[in-house]
C-alpha cells in the first residue's frame, strides 16, 4: 500500500478482476503511474469538492432569497387568505339568496295552484249553470212544441179518422159487391 498525503491507495492482490461481467487482467502500476493516477484523482476530487462548495454557497445564497421568497409566499398566502374568506362569505350569500328564491317560488306555486284551483272551481260552477240553464231550454222547447205537437197531432188524428173512416166505407162497399156477387 503506498501513502499519499493521507491517502492509502490499495493495489490489487490478485491477477485478474471482473468490472461489468467483464474479466479483466490486473496490472500493476510502477511509482509514477501511481502518483500520476493520484494527483489525477486529487485533481478529480479537488474539482468535485470546489463545485459542491461552488453549489453549497448557490444553496445558501436561495436559502437568504428563500427566506425573502418565504416572507412573499406568507403575504401572498394571507391575501390568498382573504380572497378566500370573501368568496366563502359571497357563496354563503348565494345560498341564502337561493333559498329565499326557492322559498318564495315554493310559496308563489302554493299561490299558483290555489288560484288554478279556484279557476278550475269557478269554470266547473259555470258549466253546471249553463248545464242547467240549457236543461231549462230544453224543457221549455218540449213545452212549447207540446203545445204545437198537440194542434198537429189533433189535425193529424183528424185526417186519420177521416182516412179511417172512408177506408171502412170502402171496405163496407166491397163487402155489398161481394156479397150482391154471391146471390
Amino acid at each position: 500500500m503506498l501513502d499519499y498525503k493521507g491517502h492509502r491507495i490499495r493495489q490489487a492482490d490478485y491477477q485478474g478482476s471482473t468490472v461489468c461481467v467483464l474479466h479483466q487482467s490486473s496490472t500493476e502500476l510502477s511509482y509514477e503511474e501511481q502518483i500520476e493516477l493520484n494527483q489525477a484523482i486529487i485533481k478529480r476530487i479537488e474539482s468535485f469538492t470546489q463545485a459542491l462548495i461552488k453549489e453549497l454557497q448557490q444553496y445558501t445564497n436561495k436559502t437568504i432569497t428563500r427566506k425573502s421568497r418565504l416572507e412573499q409566499i406568507n403575504e401572498l398566502q394571507e391575501g390568498l387568505n382573504e380572497k378566500l374568506n370573501m368568496l366563502f362569505d359571497q357563496e354563503n350569500e348565494k345560498v341564502e339568496l337561493m333559498m329565499e328564491w326557492l322559498n318564495l317560488r315554493s310559496q308563489d306555486m302554493v299561490k299558483f295552484s290555489n288560484n288554478s284551483a279556484e279557476l278550475l272551481t269557478l269554470k266547473t260552477k259555470i258549466l253546471d249553470l249553463k248545464s242547467k240553464i240549457l236543461h231549462l231550454q230544453v224543457l221549455q222547447n218540449i213545452f212549447t212544441e207540446t203545445n204545437q205537437s198537440i194542434k198537429s197531432h189533433a189535425e193529424v188524428y183528424k185526417d186519420l179518422k177521416e182516412v179511417i173512416k172512408e177506408t171502412e166505407e170502402r171496405i163496407q162497399e166491397y163487402r155489398r159487391i161481394i156479397d150482391s156477387d154471391r146471390i
